[in-house]
């Protein structure tokens, strides 16, 4: 990604003055594995014995200078060992490592051996604006009782409906159903509490999870994966360990009910897992406004917190501004206009140019009006389908259109300096879908900050925004445009949350 390149880039700007560090690049463990076999030494050969042969290639990495990932993976390919339990051991003496949030942060993952075990620990963190979601996706949890019933049928299909994993299964099927959810006919909600018992039959089920994991159930007969279903039911389980005022119990479906405990205090929880390390800095460009974002990651007044100006000239980038209500009951007459204004911007300047919608279903509607030649963003795409969606950029000269997501994986995360990017079209305001989730976080924001719109829908929703427009300058040398296609960017409240940098044209 762009953020760990970034950091790779800026320590080998250190190495070239002599500052020698040895860095650590963290992987997610099934990338990194090579057999895709169950993590046991009795299926694993690296597993078996990893501990007896670590000792020996580490003292071969503290004797080499390049801790590259591809230098570690030759390493605990040499020795036989698995790669990523070998990077967790290189993480206890690795000057810098690089990795994913949840590596510090999840409750569930976060590496123990560092941030439970010593103070000497700084945190960087990049992107934080992502933070506070990210959080609320780690302490939430839920359990499915559709899912459930179809990994029932698979295990009564091969063990019977006597093996302790069937009965644990049922026992949870039976509590979900024997919610009492409002009579008023409505699909969906929330709890003020669960019985008693609920949260004792999800236990015992985790529990017969795990007794039974060495027993090879068909399960992608179900449909989809077990980790899927198992490890939202684990983090389900850890929340209601909580302090159970941090967590809002929706339900959602009246035939087979999802449950989910859902976090509200993410600020709260950054602030307790940290506060034991020598320190944390968060950073981002769209870390604005201060005040607003320190409230949301949990910071006290004498924190520090301050603004870089934009390295950038102002001038290299055109924001223009047209009235267009992209209001959710609009959308379909507003297409029409949407459409002759992207027309408008690639016929009268020829270039590459990404339009970002706030859904996909806006953007088909658009696509369909649009008489001109374009690819348009999937639901699904793995890495070789984001690499051949952004070729036509990458490549020198022509030009090329895109329509996609904002707030998707080509909103944020890419890099295309120079001419491999003109400019940008930005449809609405990036507001997240009303839902609830959503209304239930506006809720607990107005009664915790005293105002749940802006937190809950408006500061994302711009965050979105500044970061797609940021997609457009990313050399002191680029120019470009950016058209914003929507009348609430004339507002006082979003023109407030718009960077300081911006000179927004109507």
């Amino acid at each position: 990604s762009t953020q760990r390149q970034g950091a790779l880039d800026a320590l080998a700007r250190l190495h070239q003055q002599t500052l020698h560090l040895w860095a650590l690049v963290i992987d997610a463990k099934d990338r990194q594995c090579p057999t895709h076999t169950l993590c046991h030494p009795d299926y694993c050969e690296r597993a078996k014995g990893h501990f007896l042969r670590d000792t020996e290639a580490i003292e071969e990495m503290m004797a080499a200078d390049d801790w590259s990932a591809e230098n570690v993976r030759a390493v605990a390919d040499k020795y036989c060992l698995c790669p990523f339990e070998f990077a967790m051991s290189l993480c206890e003496i690795a000057d810098v490592v690089i990795c994913d949030y949840n590596y510090a942060l999840d409750p569930a993952v976060h590496i123990r051996r560092i941030f439970d075990a010593t103070r000497d620990v700084t945190l960087l963190i990049d992107e934080a604006h992502h933070l506070p979601e990210r959080i609320r996706d780690m302490l939430s949890g839920s359990v499915d009782s559709a899912r459930l019933r179809k990994l029932r049928t698979v295990v009564g299909k091969a063990a019977g409906k006597k093996h302790p994993l069937y009965k644990a299964m049922t026992d949870v099927i039976r509590a979900v159903d024997n919610l009492l959810l409002p009579e008023d006919g409505s699909m969906e909600g929330t709890l003020p509490k669960l019985p008693d018992d609920f949260d004792r039959v999800c236990l015992s089920l985790a529990d017969a999870f795990m007794d039974a994991r060495q027993e090879h159930f068909p399960w992608e007969d179900a449909g989809g994966r077990l980790g899927d279903t198992l490890m939202p039911l684990l983090s389900f389980n850890r929340a209601r360990q909580r302090d159970s005022s941090d967590y809002a119990i929706l339900w959602e479906g009246r035939r087979h009910p999802k449950i989910t405990a859902f976090a509200l205090d993410s600020a709260g929880y950054f602030q307790q897992a940290t506060q034991g390390l020598s320190g944390v800095t968060c950073f981002s460009a769209t870390l604005h406004p201060l005040p607003e974002m320190r409230l949301l990651l949990g910071g006290a007044k004498d924190d520090a917190c301050f603004a870089m100006p934009s390295p950038f000239p102002p001038e290299h980038l055109q924001i223009r501004q047209v009235d267009v209500n992209t209001r959710y009951v609009h959308r379909s007459s507003a297409c029409v206009e949407i459409a002759r204004q992207i027309t408008a911007l690639v016929t009268q300047k020829p270039g590459k140019y990404l339009v970002f919608f706030p859904s996909f279903a806006f953007l088909r509607m658009t696509a369909e009006r649009l008489m001109l030649p374009c690819q348009v963003q999937e639901k699904q795409m793995d890495e070789a389908a984001r690499a051949a969606f952004l070729d036509a950029y990458r490549q020198e000269g022509g030009d090329a259109l895109s329509l996609c997501v904002l707030g998707g994986v080509f909103s944020e995360g890419i890099d295309l300096p120079g001419r491999q990017l003109d400019g940008v079209v930005v449809v609405g305001v990036g507001l997240p879908q009303v839902n609830l989730y959503q209304e239930v976080l506006r809720a607990h924001f107005e009664r915790t900050l005293g105002d749940g719109f802006l937190y809950a829908y408006m500061l994302p929703g711009m965050q979105k925004v500044t970061q797609a427009v940021g997609r457009v300058i990313r050399t002191e040398t680029d120019t470009g445009v950016a058209l914003l296609l929507d009348d609430r960017y004339s507002y006082p409240a979003y023109r407030r949350l718009m960077p300081e940098h911006w000179r927004v044209n109507r």
